[in-house]
């Protein structure tokens, strides 16, 4: 059952790992199992992640959210619906 909400807000990599999000910073390296989380936000453009870790997220059906401000703009883009949410309905 994921429960966690992972927030990511300075340079880091994220990666995965025998079924972990390792996000690796200047200063340490952290691991969250990917059955935890329900939610990886990643608020800086400074930080990446792999391809493959992205496809797993997707198998597991965790949303993750990009987000990015600028003084002029301020965007965030999401590419998997959470768990157990129906798609919203098209609009004609």
């Amino acid at each position: 059952m994921s429960w966690r909400i992972v927030s990511v807000s300075s340079l880091a990599k994220l990666d995965y790992k025998m079924d972990y999000l390792v996000v690796r910073t200047q200063d340490s390296v952290r691991r969250v199992h990917l059955s935890e989380i329900s939610v990886l936000l990643i608020e800086s453009a400074a930080a990446s992640s792999t391809a493959y870790l992205l496809c797993e997220l997707a198998k597991r059906k965790n949303l993750n959210c990009s987000a990015r401000r600028r003084s002029t703009e301020s965007s965030a883009s999401c590419f998997l619906r959470p768990p157990n949410r129906p798609e919203p309905s098209a609009k004609p």
